[in-house]
């Protein structure tokens, strides 16, 4: 038996959602582009994986180029579609779906955007 025969993989029994449960001290970076910061605030049309659809302002953390970082005052939860418009421009848009939705202390949730 290999080492990845022998990982024993146990649900996560809870009633928190995901995004808001503690993953401890350690930390699983997939990225696969280094990131630079970014700052600016964008209005992010939110499409939901329950059909649902509205407006949320978001602020603007860092980029790369397969993904942002994302400020918000809502959760989203992965695979929620979003599409980022630049402000004062009609045709400036970004689109991408969640990966990845943290609570942070102070009330505000970072987002992990691909595209």
């Amino acid at each position: 038996m290999d080492a990845a025969q022998q990982i024993e993989l146990k649900p996560v029994e809870t009633n928190q959602p995901l995004y808001e449960l503690d993953h401890g001290p350690y930390t699983f970076d997939r990225r696969r582009a280094a990131r630079g910061p970014a700052t600016g605030q964008r209005l992010g049309v939110v499409f939901g994986v329950d059909g649902g659809r509205w407006l949320l302002p978001l602020e603007l953390r860092d980029s790369s180029a397969t993904g942002i970082g994302l400020v918000s005052s809502q959760p989203l939860g992965p695979g929620d579609r979003v599409t980022l418009y630049d402000e004062g421009r009609r045709a400036t848009f970004i689109k991408g779906h969640v990966a990845r939705c943290a609570r942070r202390e102070d009330g505000l949730y970072d987002l992990g955007l691909t595209y």
